[in-house]
């Protein structure tokens, strides 16, 4: 293959991860695409930025995010704008990585269920940071940034109340994962799991 048809599907390749995590630092670039060491993720987003597809703006480092024109070159309709939810997605986007970058990973699905319970039926409703499969079993996100703990407990009750019909429904029990930023929060959270299978990573 040409380099320069390489390059060029290496950059597209960039552009549809970036679609697909709204924002995203060198780091999760790097690793996510294998871009080597640091001088060569920077030279390569530094070139796509330089062709006008990608845009950033200094936090702590580097967020880059899609233009326009990167958004008609890959064909997508999604327009992701600078807002306060920044810090949330890349926290999110921190555990992608984390946990290997999992390849039916979706961000903010809606999740349905309807249960069958002896003659009953029982529908949820809910919309988790994010959701994947792996290894037969269903995986819940929750990323702890800025929301209070008792939010956090309102959530884990929900996920507590469905698990026993998940488990007749699916013949195995959903993973919840937390991803928080302090030690405390760790604490509480797992002291409020009760049967739940749950993991609460630490920033």
């Amino acid at each position: 293959m040409p380099q320069t048809e390489k390059k060029k599907q290496r950059h597209e390749a960039i552009l549809l991860t970036l679609d697909e995590l709204g924002f995203a630092t060198k780091e999760h670039l790097r690793m996510i695409h294998n871009l080597g060491g640091h001088k060569n993720a920077y030279r390569i987003l530094k070139e796509i930025t330089e062709e006008g597809y990608i845009q950033f703006k200094r936090l702590q480092e580097n967020i880059y995010y899609l233009t326009k024109e990167g958004r008609e070159l890959i064909g997508s309709s999604k327009e992701i704008k600078w807002n306060q939810n920044v810090d949330h997605v890349l926290m999110r986007n921190d555990l992608y990585v984390l946990l290997g970058c999992p390849d039916n990973w979706k961000n903010e699905p809606q999740v349905k269920l309807q249960f069958k319970k002896g003659l009953t039926y029982k529908e949820i409703s809910f919309r988790p940071d994010a959701r994947f499969y792996q290894d037969s079993i269903h995986h819940f996100v929750e990323i702890d940034n800025t929301q209070s703990m008792a939010e956090n407990k309102k959530k884990l009750k929900q996920y507590i109340e469905f698990r026993d019909y998940f488990i007749d429904e699916f013949r195995s029990e959903p993973k919840i994962i937390f991803f928080t930023k302090s030690e405390l929060r760790q604490k509480r959270l797992l002291e409020w799991r009760e049967n739940l299978n749950i993991i609460v990573y630490l920033k």
